[in-house]
């Protein structure tokens, strides 16, 4: 019953996608559908592009309102787009339908929802976050109650929408609309023999998802994978990819559009809101407009409606923490009233002590042995070093080798080293760097090589969707396979764990067991710097400040 569940809500973000986008083509003249091959590039993003608009129209009204207040006309909103975008597909005769990429796929992947669970993460911050967005319009100084609400992301404002439901299966079905987009979007590229760059990258990406399934230990390199819920690491390395497919795409064929350069900016900033961890991306964007500047209009109008979205975000996040940039000291106001900086350094500090980044205090060797042996690094890092070794290896067996777009090759590998780099600097955790790890993998694919004849019997339509179908059956494990049996494929949520509160003060509660508040709402995350929380009404918004 998940399954059934999964592709109703999929279908409906799908068609609603399609509705935005025949809406948006008739009231425009650059229209997405005609555009270069843009119903190749961007009809499996569909869905993507509904939890786009609805997280950031989400955002946008929670400075006036609780979400709660207006949920049953987005709801509404998103039906009538849904029923809109049937009719439109209805009449075309569903030519833009897969029934691999939008029934088949979907139900495989959904398997992953039995034996599924929250992320620690979920109760630490992330739901009762999306708690304060159902309930109340935005809070200033909300981090004061939990430091980690600063790092809330565009993910809060979209999975905020289903509390109406009470059902956290929702939220877990947010996350796999990217799986199921993704897997669609790489196999529409490798049937297409139009635009040979995307084609051998779609493939060679396809290998690589695959080939986290075998190696070292078991497997594991580093490709994006089925995360516990609430986590949106995926999610950003998926975007990562596809921007940088769409960037390099428009290099390679030396040609573009305003229209194309729309979606990289929505994509962009839709990574950007998930995590800012895929900020390294603008130096990709700022070359492509550098490259394509005779062609391109930056402030045309429909970009305009992105830069307000984000500088939305940036607002957003001033509200909430006193930064725009949460936590780089460098974006904070001193000024407002709420900013609390013994919370900015202490989460700084933190989160750059995790995942042992790159640190020469005690010698190159000393640090290269602590890296491999924290956490799943060795595994995870010597499986992408034999995972990119066999796509080499099948990049010279079955490509004739050119030497065309060297130029491009040696920008893009000078742009892998410097996000390697800041990776390894920053916050070397592997799940930050699935994006980065996927795409390097375009290298192979940048100098256009045509396949050698005498191979060709080895790519077609049988092969593909093979390909595509073993990887939807390997993403979710075995466990969750022998869950949905023992479960009679019923329907099966899963549920918050229960923690008892102790009185901070008469409007605060704290727990005892650990950090996580759930969906307790008035549930603090106790530190040093908080020990001491005020709060206060102006203008019949809610101030809330702390100090040690």
């Amino acid at each position: 019953m998940n399954n059934i569940v999964f592709l109703t809500f999929y279908l409906i973000f799908y068609f609603s996608g399609l509705g935005i986008i025949k809406l948006f083509s008739r009231n425009s003249k650059n229209n997405l559908d005609n555009i270069n091959n843009s119903k190749l590039l961007f009809h499996d993003l569909y869905p993507l592009l509904t939890l786009f608009i609805l997280g950031n129209l989400n955002l946008f009204l929670n400075f006036f309102l609780p979400l709660n207040k207006i949920v049953l006309p987005l709801l509404s909103i998103i039906f009538s787009l849904f029923i809109y975008g049937l009719f439109t597909s209805f009449k075309s005769r569903f030519k833009s339908i897969s029934i691999l990429n939008q029934l088949i796929v979907p139900l495989i992947v959904s398997f992953s929802s039995y034996g599924i669970k929250f992320h620690y993460d979920a109760g630490a911050y992330h739901l009762n976050y999306q708690n304060w967005i159902y309930k109340e319009k935005i809070v200033f100084g909300l981090s004061n109650l939990n430091p980690y609400y600063s790092y809330g992301s565009i993910q809060e404002y979209i999975s905020a929408t289903f509390q109406y439901f009470e059902l956290n299966l929702l939220l877990y079905f947010v996350e796999l609309i990217f799986f199921v987009s993704f897997l669609g979007f790489l196999y529409t590229l490798i049937r297409q023999n139009k635009n040979f760059f995307l084609k051998k990258s779609a493939l060679l990406l396809s290998i690589f998802l695959f080939m986290d399934n075998f190696g070292y230990k078991g497997g594991g390199n580093g490709s994006v994978q089925i995360q516990m819920v609430s986590k949106p690491d995926t999610a950003v390395g998926i975007l990562w990819v596809i921007t940088t497919l769409f960037i390099i795409n428009a290099l390679v064929r030396k040609e573009t559009n305003n229209t194309e350069l729309f979606i990289i900016l929505l994509t962009s900033l839709f990574a950007f809101q998930l995590k800012i961890n895929s900020a390294p991306l603008v130096l990709l964007i700022i070359f492509y407009l550098y490259y394509f500047k005779n062609k391109l209009n930056f402030f045309h109008k429909n970009n305009l409606w992105l830069y307000f979205l984000a500088f939305s975000f940036f607002v957003k996040n001033l509200v909430i923490s006193g930064c725009f940039i949460y936590p780089l000291n460098i974006t904070c106001v001193r000024k407002v009233r709420w900013i609390n900086f013994s919370h900015i350094k202490e989460s700084g500090d933190i989160t750059k002590g995790r995942g042992e980044p790159l640190r020469l205090n005690n010698g190159l060797i000393e640090w290269f042995n602590n890296f491999f042996s924290h956490a799943n690094n060795e595994q995870i890092y010597t499986n992408l070093l034999l995972t990119l070794l066999i796509i080499f290896f099948f990049n010279k067996i079955y490509y004739k080798q050119r030497k065309k777009e060297r130029y491009l090759l040696k920008l893009y590998i000078i742009f892998l080293i410097l996000n390697y780099a800041l990776f390894l600097l920053t916050v070397p955790a592997f799940r930050n760097g699935f994006g980065l790890f996927m795409s390097t993998v375009l290298i192979f694919s940048i100098t256009e090589s045509a396949r050698k004849e005498s191979l060709n019997f080895l790519f077609n339509k049988f092969t593909y969707i093979t390909g595509i179908l073993i990887i939807s059956i390997l993403l979710p494990r075995s466990f969750m396979y022998s869950d949905a049996r023992n479960n009679s494929l019923d329907l099966k949520d899963f549920d918050i764990e229960v923690s008892t509160y102790t009185n901070l003060d008469e409007d605060y509660v704290y727990s005892n067991e650990t950090n996580q508040c759930w969906e307790k709402q008035n549930c603090i995350l106790r530190t040093k710097y908080n020990v001491v929380i005020t709060s206060s009404k102006i203008n019949n918004y809610l101030f809330i400040e702390s100090k040690n």
